[in-house]
This record gives structure tokens, sequence and C-alpha cells, in this order.
């Protein structure tokens, strides 16, 4: 009897320790490359709202190559640089990190967050922020801009990010009491030829001094008459915004982070 008992001792214990096994192989970081799925720029371009993360409100893509990451904090931060896509696959984040979408079908996404000298992987779900109608102007304002001119002030490294997702982001550092806004915006008529935009918790209002009129857009330029300036008319005219030339934009002005450019 004895040897019988040892023997199914032995039995347990074999048992057991391949269980444990294969339980700790379940737990070991996968490199997330290989199951992300395939990816093009066209799919990316959304503002993508997280939903089970305290640390991160949401992620936006346009096709300027940009990126806007909103975290959440008492003062809301939000992170701007660049991106690329390598091999389809990842999506690099200047001076943040790198993205591995699993899922990305109609309106929610699932993906992995790597946080740059991290390998800690942070999976996040999200749904799709709803997005203007992308025709006409909408269509061609739906990137970064720069600021070449605004009536009388002193221009220079002065960004606008604009999206269908209704993210209305100014860099306009030459204005220094204003320095970095992250906001919405939309259009007051249907012809798309005037807008209203809005930074925090102010609401949008056509009717008040936050507003672009007269606006006209191609591919390559933006004009319009703007009347933030305590409803002064100032000519507006900025160019899609090209980042391959600049040097690295390493700034924190009321609380919001403005990253470096993808190099």
């Amino acid at each position: 009897m004895k040897p019988i008992k040892i023997i199914i001792s032995l039995l347990l214990i074999t048992i057991l320790f391949s269980c444990t096994k294969d339980s700790e192989s379940e737990t070991e970081p996968t490199n997330s490359t290989e199951t992300g799925i395939t990816i093009e720029q066209s799919g990316i371009t959304h503002k993508f709202l997280i939903k089970n993360s305290t640390t991160y409100k949401s992620i936006e893509f346009n096709t300027s190559g940009n990126y806007i990451v909103v975290q959440n904090s008492k003062t809301e931060s939000v992170l701007f640089g660049t991106y690329s896509i390598i091999n389809n696959k990842e999506i690099s984040l200047s001076d943040f990190g790198s993205i591995v979408f699993s899922d990305l079908s109609g309106s929610s996404a699932s993906f992995l967050l790597k946080l740059s000298g991290s390998s800690e992987q942070i999976s996040l779900t999200a749904d799709l922020a709803e997005e203007v109608a992308v025709s006409g102007n909408t269509a061609l304002i739906n990137r970064t801009w720069e600021v070449t001119s605004m009536g009388d002030f002193p221009v220079h490294d002065f960004y606008v990010f604009i999206s269908a997702a209704g993210t209305y982001m100014v860099d306009n550092q030459f204005m220094g009491e204003l320095g970095i806004s992250y906001g919405i915006w939309n259009w007051c008529n249907e012809e798309e030829t005037k807008l209203t935009f809005a930074m925090g918790n102010v609401p949008l209002d056509c009717a008040g001094i936050n507003v672009i009129v007269e606006i006209e857009i191609t591919e390559n330029s933006f004009t319009g008459t703007d009347y933030e300036n305590e409803g002064v008319p100032m000519e507006i005219v900025m160019i899609p915004a090209d980042f391959s030339t600049k040097s690295s934009l390493n700034e924190e002005i009321l609380g919001i982070k403005i990253l470096g450019v993808q190099k």
C-alpha cells in the first residue's frame, strides 16, 4: 500500500507543478506587435475616448501626423507631438511611447500603450468620438495648421490643431498671456464659412467674439476674419503645418505640455 500511496503522491505533485507552470506562462508579457492588427493612417485618424483609465481621457490622431493625448488631472494636461506608423502595426508617438491596436472596428477600439522607457503595457479600451460629417470644408480643415499672419500681431511657431471630432487646440505662444489652449469648435452655418471655438468649459457661441468668418479653405491655405481680439476683426492666414524641419518643442505652459517632434 505504501508504494501505491507514494506513486499517487508523486503524480499529484507532478500535476500541480505542471498547472503552476501553465499559469505563470499565461502572465508572461507578449510581443504586442505580433498580436496587433494591421492599420492604415486613414483608419486611426480619429479621437479615441478612453473608457477604462483614470490616467488617460482621450487619444487623437490627425492626417498631419500629429497626436494629442489628454490626461485626467486637476489641471487638464495635454500631450502633443508627432507620430509614425511602423510596418502597419505599431504607432510610435514622439516623446511618449507606442500603441498597438488589437481591435479597431466600428465605433470602438482596444489597444496596448507602452510608455517610453518602460516595459509596462497598458491595456486600454475606447469609443470613437462622434465626428462632423467629413465633407466640403470639414475635410479640408481637419489637420494641423501653422498661422503665418494674424492682424498686426507678430507670429512665430503658432499652430492650430482642428479635427472633425471637434478638437480645437491652439499653441499661440507669441501671445504670452494666453499660451497654449485646448478646446472645441463647430461650424455656424451650412456653407461652412463661419466657425466658433471655445476653450475650457466655455460653451460654443456663434453670436460671440470667438468666431472666424468669411472662411476660404484649400489644400494649401486657410484664410478668414477672426474676431477673438475683443471683437476687432483680424485677417488670419494659415498653411498646413510641416514639422519635419522643426526642432524639439519641450515646453510647459498653463499645465499643458507640448512634446517633441518625431525624429
